[in-house]
């Protein structure tokens, strides 16, 4: 596991598609963003945070998710991607465990986020091992452009 995770880290398409992942968060001038990718297909979907417009469960990670199934339907989830600008909440990434997207990246972890803002800290992994799914995780992916979202 601990070889995927570093070929993850290192890829320079999950590098490349958090850049564009960053240029659109900043573009719409949130922070919180995220897009669920088919690579071998060329889908996404960008999603922003709207939860003060749509309410508290409008999180990137969920419309996101939401808005991919939209546009795309409902495939099989083996080749999706999520990448976020921040780690997923409890709320989100059980809904990513649930969609069945085998690969997560993030920016920044709960614990720099908790210092911007009030978190529920608890980490995506505790989430993950307490389901039976095999999720590859990887924080930290461009995480000071990530950071510099949160500090303006």
């Amino acid at each position: 596991m601990k070889k995927s995770i570093d070929f993850f880290k290192n890829s320079d398409y999950i590098s490349q598609q958090m850049e564009l992942l960053i240029a659109y968060a900043r573009k719409k001038s949130s922070p919180f963003s995220a897009v669920v990718i088919n690579p071998l297909i060329e889908r996404s979907a960008f999603a922003v945070n709207t939860t003060s417009k749509d309410g508290p469960i409008h999180h990137a990670e969920m419309n996101a998710l939401e808005s991919y199934y939209q546009k795309y339907g409902k495939e099989d989830a083996a080749d999706l991607i999520l990448l976020s600008t921040a780690e997923p909440c409890p709320m989100c990434m059980a809904a990513i465990m649930w969609s069945k997207i085998p690969l997560v990246a993030y920016g920044v972890d709960i614990s720099f986020l908790s210092k911007v803002m009030p978190q529920i800290l608890i980490s995506a992994q505790e989430v993950a091992k307490a389901m039976d799914r095999k999720t590859i995780l990887a924080g930290g992916i461009k995480e000071e452009e990530c950071q510099s979202l949160f500090r303006k």
